[in-house]
């Protein structure tokens, strides 16, 4: 394999940056806080700044202040139960219309990434990438 990978992945991230602008503008919102609110929103039991922080590998500085600001957007902090120390994430009624925005915008990035893949290839895709990824997991724990 050549370095297409790594060409992929860079511009796979700018092609979804792309498809962001208009949810971000509509909502006020620079990108890492759409990113913030679509990881709790996709992710329902990683709920927490420092799942944030270990599966977006966002620094933890920059989520804290990304989660401050988004308080007023309709995020809300919710205490464990169980667990003081632990703070949830919580979506209010009141981001419901960006949530609703994001998964639209989502779906058509995902419509426009496997423009002429079949059913099978999609299939096969998604195996692939589940593989890939676990892979890269298992390098990283191991590199620790």
């Amino acid at each position: 394999m050549d370095n297409n990978l790594l060409l992929v992945s860079r511009y796979f991230m700018k092609f979804y940056e792309s498809f962001c602008v208009d949810v971000c503008k509509k909502h006020d919102l620079v990108q890492m806080e759409m990113d913030i609110l679509a990881f709790v929103a996709n992710h329902p039991g990683l709920n927490t700044a420092s799942d944030i922080v270990e599966v977006r590998m966002f620094t933890k500085s920059n989520v804290s202040a990304m989660v401050e600001q988004l308080i007023q957007k309709g995020l809300q902090r919710e205490e464990d139960k169980e667990d003081r120390r632990k703070i949830h994430l919580i979506i209010k009624p009141k981001a419901n219309p960006i949530i609703k925005d994001i998964k639209k915008m989502q779906l058509r990035f995902s419509k426009e990434l496997m423009t002429g893949f079949s059913e099978e290839e999609e299939k096969l895709f998604g195996q692939f990438i589940d593989r890939m990824l676990s892979n890269v997991m298992e390098g990283i724990r191991g590199n620790k």
